[in-house]
């Protein structure tokens, strides 16, 4: 797969290989086509995401989830998508200029970071540039980026406070979800979403868990289309490190993707 890639890349360009991931992923996705197992998270969005919904994708960057949240919450709801850089951020609103998405809100800006701007990069590892890492760069990152920009760094409280409500949040942010998510808690007790995270590691999972716990969240897996209760200490492992974190009320409000011992 990476020599194909890699071919695409040197035959279309960055600019044009990047639209045709975002592209293609979407016909691959409403033709049912995509790898269930790499993707089950999105394809089970369809099951707990409802018309009127709220939902918020943070690290959008190709629009993988954002445009099924669009679509799936329909005329009455609304999708905010948080991508900060320039050149994702840019696939996405160029996809949109092609295919209207009247109820997704696109916002250039990182949430994770201190200060009024934060500088974010895209690592290469080994001989390839790896769009996928992309981050906000700390002091001694262990990544070599080969290209950077300063965007600027916004208070997720105060970018979402105007909101009524909040269904769902997916994060991926790459090692920063706690950080995120720890000056965010002012909105997710306000609100509490059901949340989606990408976190890499068991010590990030266990960090996060104890985060939210004091909220009501529990931690779940995508097991087999439903959601299974596991414990963040434990070795279960989740796929493409993806966690739910849900409270009872979403557990009651869901009780048939519950996957029962």
């Amino acid at each position: 797969m990476s020599v194909i890639k890699n071919s695409l890349l040197r035959i279309l360009g960055e600019k044009k290989y990047l639209e045709t991931l975002c592209a293609s992923f979407q016909v691959l996705l409403g033709g049912n086509l995509l790898a269930k197992d790499s993707y089950q998270d999105v394809y089970f969005l369809k099951q707990h995401i409802r018309g009127g919904d709220t939902c918020i994708d943070i690290g959008a960057h190709l629009g993988y989830y954002c445009f099924e949240l669009s679509r799936l919450v329909g005329e009455t709801g609304t999708v905010d998508a948080i991508e900060p850089i320039s050149k994702f951020n840019g696939v996405i609103e160029r996809y949109m200029k092609r295919h209207p998405f009247p109820n997704l809100r696109l916002r250039k800006v990182a949430l994770g970071g201190e200060g009024s701007e934060v500088e974010m990069g895209i690592p290469q590892v080994g001989a390839r540039k790896r769009f996928a890492y992309a981050k906000i760069i700390e002091k001694n990152d262990p990544f070599t980026f080969v290209e950077t920009e300063r965007v600027p760094n916004e208070d997720p409280n105060a970018l979402f406070g105007g909101l009524g409500k909040i269904d769902f949040i997916k994060c991926d942010v790459e090692g920063f979800e706690v950080r995120l998510f720890t000056k965010m808690l002012p909105t997710i007790e306000r609100f509490r979403p059901k949340l989606l995270c990408e976190l890499g590691t068991g010590a990030e999972r266990q960090k996060f868990a104890e985060l939210v716990r004091p909220l009501g969240y529990s931690c779940y897996r995508l097991h087999e289309n439903k959601w299974e209760a596991i414990d963040p200490y434990g070795d279960k492992i989740a796929l493409s490190h993806n966690h739910y974190f849900l409270t009872k009320e979403h557990v009651d409000a869901h009780p048939e993707l519950i996957l029962r011992d």
